[in-house]
């Protein structure tokens, strides 16, 4: 499985596509009236897509158990703690 998922791993460029989009949209929702329910879809889609991330890098990488895994990398925990969140979030109004 770490081979599968180590070119991914190396190359972050979708993920930070992903967050600049996300972010062009929380900052366009606050200068433009958009549909609560279509930021609700978008939400949804960004947080999936945080997930499916989050749990490929944790397949290449391992979760904890080895120098170099998931959660001992300093970024990778807040990452980790973000989507967890977000994911509550979502569970909590469903």
């Amino acid at each position: 499985a770490t081979l599968i998922f180590e070119d991914y791993v190396d190359d972050e460029a979708e993920v930070w596509q992903f967050i600049l989009l996300s972010c062009i949209l929380m900052m366009h929702n606050i200068f433009v009236n958009i549909d609560k329910q279509d930021l609700i879809v978008v939400d949804y889609f960004f947080t999936l897509a945080f997930i499916i991330e989050m749990v490929m890098k944790m397949i290449a990488l391992g979760v904890v158990f080895h120098p170099g895994s998931y959660l001992r990398d300093a970024w990778n925990v807040l990452d980790c703690i973000v989507v967890l969140g977000s994911t509550a979030n979502i569970a909590l109004h469903v």
